[in-house]
């Protein structure tokens, strides 16, 4: 048990020199054999091991931010398509006005007003919420 618990010291240590960018054999030979007062030959041994777990904690760690990322774009797209069909239906239940904007001569400016949607204007709505939900 204890021998193993050297081993993992090991590791540990050139995880954490890894993990500092410190990537070099060279650079990180040293520091090794003056902490652990072992042979080269030992020390490649770990680096081995150590730069394979390091590889693998990386590729780990790199498809977890993408199954976050994933799952954050599916949970945007659904909230987006929640508000969408929020929109059309408010349009088809001619609860929600429609914006128009036109310039007025008279002021020499461009004005918002709002009126109910057209029929035209409920039937695309009507289409355009069958398409979106499969219906």
């Amino acid at each position: 048990m204890k021998n193993k618990h050297k081993n993992l010291a090991y590791i540990d240590f050139i995880i954490c020199e890894l993990e500092k960018d410190n990537i070099l054999r060279k650079d990180v030979l040293p520091l090794f054999i003056n902490k652990f007062k072992v042979s080269d030959r030992t020390f490649d041994t770990y680096w081995n091991k150590a730069n394979e777990d390091f590889k693998i904690n990386n590729e780990n760690k790199k498809a977890k931010l993408k199954e976050i990322d994933l799952s954050n774009s599916i949970n945007t797209l659904k909230e987006n398509l929640d508000l969408i069909n929020s929109s059309l239906l408010s349009i088809i239940k001619k609860e929600q006005l429609v914006e128009e904007k036109a310039y007025d001569i008279t002021i020499g400016k461009v004005v918002v007003y709002y009126r109910e949607p057209s029929p035209m204007e409920i039937i695309e709505a009507i289409k355009e919420y069958n398409r979106i939900n499969g219906i």
